[in-house]
C-alpha cells in the first residue's frame, strides 16, 4: 500500500523471515504463488535463522518456485570473536572488521553451498567479501550446485583500510570490507561469471543519534548501526569502475541484465522488443566529485566522499517516459508499478539422493 502510494519506480520485493514454523511455511507458499518470488534469510544477527529452518525454507520454495537469497556469515564465529574483543577493551570501529572474520563468511558459503547441493535448488549468497568465498562459488559452480553470487561496490572498491580513518563508523557494513586482494578476486569473479551481479546493499543510517550513534557517540562497535547508503551511488561507481577494466557491455549485464533475469523480472533489463523501453542515457566524458552530503536519501553523508567518478547518468526513462533528467526528477508518487514475477525460472538440479528419496 505504501508503493502504491509514492514509488516512482516499478518495483519487486524480497520477503525476509526472521522465524519459521508450520504457520509461516503456509503462509510462505501463498505469497509465492502470488508473485513474491525470492525470500532472504540471515545466518546471523538476531533474526538469524537455524539450520533446519533454512532447510524448510529452501523446501518449499523449491515446491513453490522462489529463490533463496542468503546472507551468510556464522554467528558462532562472530560471537566467539567479538566477545573476547570486548573484554580487552577493543570496542572501536576498526575493531569491527576483525570480529567478523572471513571465515565466519567462508564457512557459511560453503554450509549453503551444501544445503543448495542437498536439495538441488539455487541459492544465492548476497554480500560477497572474500577470496575464498569466490573459490568456493566457483568449485560448487564447477560440480553443477545452483548457486549464485552478488556482491556490493564497496567490497569492489573499498578495502578495511576506511575503518581506520577518523568517523570510521560511517563506513560501518557487514560484512566489513576486505583486503586489496579481496577486492581483485571478486573483480575476478565477475570477469568470469562466478559472480552474478552488483547491488547496492543499501542500508541508510545517519550519523546521529537517531541512527549509527543511537546506543551513544561512544559506543563500541557491535553497538554501532550496521550499513551505508548505496542506492543513490551505485550505478555511478560501478559505471566508472567498469569503464576503467573493459566498458560498458560488463557493466550492464552486472547492474541490469543480470539481476533482472536472476530475479525473475521478466520485462526489464534489456533493450529488446517486448521488453519496457527501461533506458538510461549516460555521459560518459562527465566527472563528479562526490561531496560530504550530497544524497538525496536524508542520511546526511556520501561514504564515497572525496571520490571522483567519470560518466554520469542524464536521462532516466521509464517505460518510455522521461522520469529524471539533468538531475531532475520528473515522476509522480505512485508511478511505479508492482511487479509480480512468474515462477522462479532458474532450474535446480536432481537433489543428493537422501534429499530425493523424501521429497515429493
Amino acid at each position: 500500500a505504501r508503493a502504491e502510494r509514492g514509488a516512482m519506480t516499478d518495483h519487486a520485493f524480497h520477503l525476509t523471515l526472521s522465524q519459521v514454523n508450520a504457520g509461516v511455511l503456509d503462509e510462505l507458499r501463498e505469497v509465492i504463488e502470488g508473485g513474491q518470488r525470492s525470500i532472504k534469510v540471515f545466518t546471523t544477527y538476531n533474526i538469524a535463522l537455524a539450520d533446519r529452518d533454512i532447510l524448510e525454507v529452501l523446501s518449499v520454495a523449491r515446491e513453490a518456485g522462489a529463490m533463496v537469497c542468503v546472507h551468510a556469515e556464522s554467528d558462532a564465529l562472530i560471537g566467539w570473536t567479538r566477545d573476547r574483543l570486548l573484554a580487552q577493551g577493543k570496542g572501536a570501529p576498526r575493531f569491527h572488521a576483525i570480529a567478523r572474520p572471513r571465515l565466519a563468511e567462508i564457512e557459511a558459503v560453503g554450509r549453503m553451498i551444501a544445503f543448495a547441493e542437498f536439495l538441488g535448488h539455487p541459492v544465492m549468497i548476497f554480500h560477497v567479501s572474500t577470496r575464498e568465498a569466490v573459490e568456493r562459488i566457483a568449485d560448487a559452480r564447477a560440480r553443477g550446485v545452483p548457486v549464485l553470487a552478488e556482491t556490493c561496490p564497496h567490497y569492489l572498491c573499498m578495502t578495511d583500510e576506511v575503518l581506520e580513518r577518523e568517523g570510521a563508523a560511517r563506513w560501518m557494513c557487514s560484512p566489513p570490507q576486505r583486503t586489496a586482494e579481496d577486492c581483485e578476486a571478486l573483480w575476478r569473479g565477475l570477469d568470469e561469471g562466478v559472480i552474478d551481479l552488483v547491488s547496492s546493499d543499501h542500508a541508510p543510517y545517519r550519523m546521529d543519534e537517531t541512527g549509527k550513534f543511537s546506543a551513544g557517540r561512544d559506543a563500541s562497535f557491535e553497538k554501532i548501526a550496521n550499513g551505508l547508503p548505496g542506492l543513490q551511488t551505485r550505478m555511478a561507481v560501478m559505471f566508472d569502475a567498469f569503464r576503467a577494466r573493459g566498458g560498458a557491455e560488463a557493466f550492464v549485464r552486472a547492474c541490469c541484465t543480470r539481476p533482472a533475469r536472476l530475479h525473475g523480472l521478466a520485462r526489464k533489463g534489456e533493450i529488446a522488443e517486448g521488453f519496457d523501453a527501461d533506458l538510461v542515457i549516460w555521459d560518459e566524458a562527465r566527472e563528479v566529485t562526490f561531496g560530504e552530503s550530497d544524497l538525496a536519501d536524508n542520511v546526511g553523508y556520501n561514504p564515497w566522499v572525496g571520490r571522483t567518478v567519470r560518466g554520469w547518468p542524464e536521462t532516466v526513462i521509464r517505460r518510455g517516459a522521461v522520469v529524471a533528467e539533468g538531475g531532475e526528477l520528473r515522476a509522480e508518487p505512485g508511478s511505479g508499478r508492482y511487479i509480480a514475477r512468474d515462477a522462479f525460472w532458474l532450474s535446480g538440479r536432481a537433489p543428493a539422493p537422501e534429499a530425493a528419496e523424501v521429497l515429493s
